[in-house]
């Protein structure tokens, strides 16, 4: 997860060293798990994490961004298609080592946080609802052993 503000920094520190050239502006790769865990620490969040596999959501109505065709739907960031498995995998170590640097996670976070609640001129469907949350969760928590 990149913000404008690391790529406006790395563009002011070009322009000062005159580099040249291309790179990739990307953070360090992290798993959607780390990537959640890492959401909850910066917010302080008690929240418990369920995994349930992408067939069981499938088959209770819960589809990816990618089937619904949006990029925030009901899982932002998810991509288990093996076909997009490298869609944040992508090395930036030539930035890196030009002195590219990316903020810290949690200030990304809650910038990022910030503009989701304060942006009032977009329109967000509400993909999942905590009503279907709940009635999903209770339908995995009756399919699996206590």
């Amino acid at each position: 997860l990149v913000d404008v503000k690391d790529v406006a920094s790395f563009l002011a520190l070009a322009i000062a060293r005159s580099l040249y050239g291309t790179f990739n502006l990307t953070g360090k790769s992290m798993s959607f798990r780390e990537f959640l865990e890492a959401c909850k620490n910066a917010t302080h969040s008690d929240a418990t994490f369920v995994w349930i596999p992408q067939q069981f959501l499938h088959e209770n109505g819960l589809e990816t961004d990618q089937a619904l065709h949006t990029f925030a739907g009901n899982f932002p960031f998810w991509r288990p298609d093996p076909a997009n498995q490298g869609l944040y995998r992508i090395s930036s170590a030539k930035a890196f080592k030009a002195g590219w640097r990316t903020r810290p996670f949690e200030e990304t976070a809650f910038d990022c946080l910030h503009d989701f609640y304060f942006a009032q001129d977009i329109d967000r469907p509400n993909f999942l609802s905590e009503a279907k949350e709940k009635e999903v969760l209770a339908a995995w928590a009756h399919t699996t052993p206590a």
